[in-house]
């Protein structure tokens, strides 16, 4: 079932769910639930004034989201693989990433803020997760992941964090280059499968095989994929042109803290 909703100069907003083989959506404002797809197109028009658009989840093989809007674009959750390209945002923020997920904003002050709880190796040589503004870029990682880091930009922070390896090479005053494995720290007591948290690990992989994303034949396809690359440390790529990247590594939990003792401050 394919399913198309646009609008010229009007708002989406979708308060439960859509779903279906291929979502296509266009509009200069978005606001939805949920997405379940095995494709989804999500075009973001230009309008005078900023405005921001959200997604509260979005349960996907792959998501495709073009913006031009000067507002600040919101994805609660991504179990799949989500590709965002934008112009001129102010905010692009990812909540959790249980998969794979491209950012690039071409303008000059966009943030990018994300989350990440699982990924996945999308093909051999290839990043499972690639971002790229003109602002601030703030990474967290949940403790229990294992992943490769490259990263550059004018400033580098990853206090706290764990590494089996890692290299910063200050190559000029506004410009640095970091290298390195996070290394898995056990999780807490309190973040174990068994305190309320779904347990995400490989979310992408068990989406795939549900629901009507694919048939029995494309299931065996991605466990043997699956399989072949499950050897191999994902990557995250992040370029911050004129900013600095923060990585912490943080668990769902101490991430929402976090964030109200931020709004409350």
């Amino acid at each position: 079932m394919k399913l198309h909703l646009s609008t010229n100069d009007g708002v989406i907003r979708v308060h439960n769910l859509l779903e279906g083989d291929a979502i296509s959506l266009s509009a200069k404002q978005i606001e939805c639930k949920k997405i379940m797809a095995k494709f989804a197109d999500v075009k973001i028009t230009k309008s005078p004034v900023a405005l921001d658009s959200s997604f509260g989840a979005m349960y996907v093989a792959q998501a495709v989201v073009g913006s031009v809007a000067t507002g600040a674009l919101r994805v609660g959750n991504i179990h799949g693989a989500l590709d965002i390209k934008s112009q001129d945002a102010t905010l692009i923020q990812v909540g959790s990433v249980n998969g794979s997920l491209a950012i690039e904003d071409v303008g000059d002050n966009c943030d990018i803020d994300v989350h990440y709880d699982s990924l996945h190796q999308v093909a051999e040589g290839e990043h499972a997760s690639n971002l790229s503004c003109g602002g601030q870029i703030q990474l967290s990682v949940e403790p229990s992941v294992v992943a490769q880091l490259e990263l550059h930009a004018e400033e580098i922070a990853t206090d706290g964090c764990a590494f089996t390896e890692f290299e910063l090479d200050q190559l000029e005053d506004d410009y640095a280059i970091a290298t390195g494995t996070l290394a898995a720290q056990a999780a807490p007591a309190s973040t174990s499968a068994s305190s309320g948290k779904i347990n995400l690990s490989g979310a992408k992989d068990s989406a795939m095989t549900t629901s009507f994303f694919s048939t029995s034949s494309d299931a065996d396809d991605n466990e043997d994929a699956g399989e072949s690359r499950s050897h191999e440390i994902p990557t995250i790529f992040a370029h911050a042109c004129s900013g600095k990247i923060s990585v912490t590594q943080l668990n769902w939990m101490e991430k929402i803290r976090r964030k109200h003792q931020t709004r409350s401050a």
